[in-house]
């Protein structure tokens, strides 16, 4: 049996797929398949996180067994039809940090309309969405996600800054 089967997960989050592991994949379809692995082995009543902004979530959704539940994010307009679950109307980007506005549905009301997160990087605003969505699918309170995004100081690497005068970022994560 593979890892999913041992493993499966309860709340799987596709991001998307981008050049920064391509070195690690003999080819786009093998990173691909790599990430549709997740969710091909899902137990019943899971609940997959999918980008809606990035076009490859069709082709993971197509993996995904009929018993799980399929939600969306979107920070960006979506490229897919579907109706997102959690969405920003707006994302403003500061040195103090990302502040992220959520279109109106029921878990924004429930977030309070809001994201804050102390680190800077638009990249962020994406992973934050789909980690709220993915915790409150989970069933966090509602109020320990926006505390815990609050309180997020990020991964070293990953559009870090490492000074504020002059502004110094690195941005090597993987």
């Amino acid at each position: 049996t593979g890892w999913g089967q041992k493993w499966p997960a309860h709340v799987a989050v596709f991001t998307n797929i981008s050049r920064d592991h391509m070195d690690m994949h003999a080819s786009p379809e093998a990173y691909l398949a790599a990430k549709a692995q997740l969710f091909i082995s899902v137990p019943a009543n899971a609940h997959c996180v999918l980008n809606a902004c990035d076009p490859y979530s069709d082709f993971i959704a197509e993996t995904i067994p009929n018993h799980a539940q399929v939600h969306y994010y979107a920070a960006d307009k979506p490229a897919l039809s579907q109706k997102p679950t959690l969405a920003a109307s707006e994302i403003r980007c500061s040195r103090s940090g990302l502040d992220i506005q959520l279109i109106d549905s029921s878990l924004a009301r429930e977030l309070g309309g809001s994201l804050q997160l102390p680190i800077v990087g638009e990249v962020h605003a994406h992973n934050a969405l789909a980690a709220a969505l993915a915790t409150h699918l989970a069933g966090i309170d509602s109020k320990a996600i926006v505390q815990g995004l609050a309180n997020f100081r990020g991964v070293p690497g990953r559009f870090e800054i490492v000074a504020t005068k002059p502004l110094t970022v690195v941005d090597y994560a993987h």
